[in-house]
C-alpha cells in the first residue's frame, strides 16, 4: 500500500496531493472530489475503492503497482491526446468543470491512445494476457476490446481462462475486476 501511495502521490484526474481512492478496474489513484464523480459513472465504468477504509486485496493491490501508476496510465493511455490547457487543476476548477472532464476521460475516453498498430484490440488483449501485462489489459479494455471474446485460434479459450491456465494471478484478479465472465469447459 505505501508503495501504491509513494508512486502516485497526485490524483491521476486533478493533481491533488494525497489521493486516498483507487479505481480497482482502471488503476487511476484519485482524491475523495475526483471518486465522488466516479462513483456516479456507475460500478460498470470504475469500481472505487477507499486505500484507508476499504479492505482492498493483496492482489489487487499488486497488479495496481504492476499497471503503472497515475503517470504511466495518463501519459500512455488515458491523458495521450489532452492538450495541457484542458487537463484539470485542483486548485481553480469547479465541480462542473471536474464532471466533465472525468467524463469526457471516462466515458467518452476523448484523450486515449489508440494508435496501437494492432487494428485488432482483442488480439492485443489476448497477447497481452500471455505476457502477464497488466497495463496492456487495461490499453486494450479502454481501446473497447472484447473482455469475454472467444478465441477460436486459442482452442476457444477467452483472456480470462488463459490468465487461469498460466496462473498469471495478478491477470485474472485484474480481468475479474474488470467483469470478465468465468467460463467452464
Amino acid at each position: 500500500l505505501t508503495e501504491l501511495q509513494d508512486n502516485n502521490p497526485y490524483c491521476a484526474d486533478c493533481g491533488a496531493n494525497n489521493p486516498q481512492w483507487v479505481s480497482i478496474n482502471i488503476g487511476v489513484i484519485i482524491c475523495v472530489d475526483c471518486c465522488g464523480i466516479h462513483r456516479g459513472l456507475g460500478s460498470h465504468i470504475t469500481k472505487m475503492r477507499s486505500l484507508m477504509l476499504d479492505n482492498v486485496e493483496l492482489m489487487t493491490l499488486q497488479y495496481l503497482i504492476k499497471i503503472g501508476g497515475n503517470k504511466k496510465l495518463n501519459d500512455e493511455l488515458l491523458e495521450y491526446n489532452l492538450s495541457g490547457t484542458y487537463k484539470i487543476n485542483y486548485k481553480n476548477v469547479n465541480t462542473k468543470q471536474r464532471q466533465d472532464f472525468i467524463h469526457y476521460k471516462y466515458i467518452k475516453k476523448l484523450y486515449i491512445n489508440d494508435t496501437k498498430e494492432y487494428v485488432d484490440f482483442n488480439d492485443y488483449l489476448f497477447e497481452s494476457v500471455i505476457n502477464n501485462d497488466c497495463f496492456g489489459v487495461i490499453f486494450a479494455l479502454f481501446n473497447e476490446a472484447n473482455i469475454d471474446h472467444i478465441f477460436a485460434k486459442y482452442n476457444d479459450k477467452t483472456v480470462l481462462q488463459e490468465a487461469i491456465l498460466s496462473n498469471y494471478d495478478q491477470v485474472t484478479q485484474l480481468l475479474l475486476n474488470n467483469d470478465a465472465t468465468p467460463m467452464t469447459q
